[in-house]
């Protein structure tokens, strides 16, 4: 089963982010504004999950929300600040600022699946694609909240 984001607006956008319920299945293809679609896979996010924990624990905790010296990467505070925003823009961020003590160290396969892991733990449904790890590309997938 391939992931399907739909970004709709106004009431239904507003439950999918007030009640953190998972975003819906299906195959990957461009959503109603003809932009593309956030895809990830189980996979990747496995993978991203290894990678977290051996590159990112120690600033933003296990729960991604409880590090003691990083920002929350998980919940309202961390959907807010991204609203509006592509998966690239905050997949160059990333890579231009993580790890703090070494950014751009990381390959940017590594980038994805840590940015893949961290969109599971914010409720989008895991598939069977993996989400991409090309900047340009990322930036055509607007951030479903």
């Amino acid at each position: 089963m391939k992931l399907l984001v739909k970004f709709g607006t106004g009431a239904i956008a507003a439950v999918l982010v007030l009640t953190g319920a998972g975003l819906t299945g299906g195959a990957a293809k461009a959503d109603a504004s003809g932009k593309a679609a956030l895809v990830v896979s189980k996979d990747q996010v496995s993978r991203g999950e290894d990678d977290y924990i051996d590159n990112c624990v120690m600033c933003h905790g296990y729960e991604l929300n409880d590090g003691e010296f990083g920002p929350p990467i998980k919940g309202n505070f961390f959907r807010k600040k991204w609203i509006g925003k592509s998966v690239g823009e905050l997949f160059t961020k990333t890579v231009m600022t993580m790890p703090q003590s070494n950014p751009d160290s990381l390959d940017p396969g590594v980038y994805a699946d840590i940015m893949a892991y961290v969109f599971a733990q914010n409720g989008i449904t895991p598939g069977d694609k993996d989400m991409p790890s090309d900047a340009d590309a990322l930036n055509k997938i607007p951030l479903p909240w």
